[in-house]
This record gives structure tokens, C-alpha cells and sequence, in this order.
């Protein structure tokens, strides 16, 4: 299945991904940080456009192939995450979010090629996978997240 964020163009097997993320663990499975935790818990508050982006794509949200949370935001009362998620499909338009410095050869996220969904949810797209999952069907995409003012839910202190 096609699709499209602005430039950005997809190709998707959301069935395949589905079936995928139906036998993964959760987030939590794998790590029992307080950051880990929050998002798990607190993972039901996002919007119903991000909820819905998420459902079409065939992803199950609590199973990210890694989530992290750089910075506290809001006097700790919320979180930046920054994750990603795979996707079996491929890209059709050449606008992967990573780009490469010609001089220093470091790679980069291209902000062009990020995709807002929210003021607080933006996505980006790359063919350069990261901690692929055993099992995982291929071809495959990285859908990379990046979440501002995501809530501090749980009841301890977020150390961030």
C-alpha cells in the first residue's frame, strides 16, 4: 500500500508488518528503565492522529526497535522521545531522513525529509536499518519518531 507524507512516498506491506509486530514484545519486554516504562504507560495519551498513523502502517507502538529519551522538557513533566520502528516495504521517492556530510562523512538527520504528524509527533523515513528484529520480513524500512511533550506518568520522580 501506498503512502504519502508530503514528498515522502512509501510503499508498505501492512499485513506483513502486522503479522510482525502481532508476535513481538513490548518495549518493556526488553528494558525496565523509568523512560521505558513512561512510554509504555503513558503511550494511550497520544492523539488519535498519531494513534491512527501507527494502526494504518500495520505497527504496534509499544514495540519499538528502540526508543530513547534525551531530554526532559516542561520542568520534567514530559519527555522527548526519539525511536524507530521498522516496516516491511521499501521507499519509492528518494527522501531518506539520513544524509551523509560530504566532508566529514558523518550522517545527519535531514530536516526536509522529516514529516510532521503533530507539533509533537514528527516521522522520517530511511533504508539504513538499525537493530533489525529476528523474523523481521523483507524488504525493510526504518520509520524513525521524534515526540515532544510526551507526560511524565509515572508516579516517581523522571530523572532526566
Amino acid at each position: 500500500m501506498i503512502f504519502q507524507f508530503d514528498d515522502i512516498l512509501i510503499d508498505a506491506d501492512v499485513e506483513e508488518t502486522s503479522a510482525f509486530y502481532r508476535t513481538a514484545g513490548i518495549l518493556t519486554d526488553d528494558c525496565s528503565c523509568e523512560n521505558c516504562r513512561n512510554f509504555v504507560s503513558g503511550a494511550e495519551l497520544l492523539s488519535r492522529g498519531i494513534s491512527d498513523l501507527f494502526l494504518k502502517l500495520g505497527i504496534d507502538i509499544l514495540k519499538p526497535a528502540e526508543m530513547a529519551a534525551p531530554a526532559s522538557e516542561d520542568n520534567g513533566r514530559s519527555v522527548c522521545y526519539e525511536g524507530w520502528y521498522h516496516i516491511c516495504g521499501r521507499m519509492i521517492s528518494d527522501t531518506d531522513c539520513w544524509s551523509r556530510d560530504a566532508d566529514s562523512g558523518s550522517s545527519f538527520i535531514n530536516e526536509k525529509n522529516i514529516y510532521s504528524v503533530t507539533d509533537d509527533f514528527s516521522v522520517g523515513f530511511t533504508n539504513a536499518v538499525s537493530l533489525k528484529e529476528q523474523g523481521f520480513p523483507e524488504p525493510i524500512i526504518q520509520m524513525e519518531v521524534f515526540i515532544h511533550h510526551f507526560p511524565w506518568v509515572l508516579n516517581e520522580p523522571n530523572k532526566l
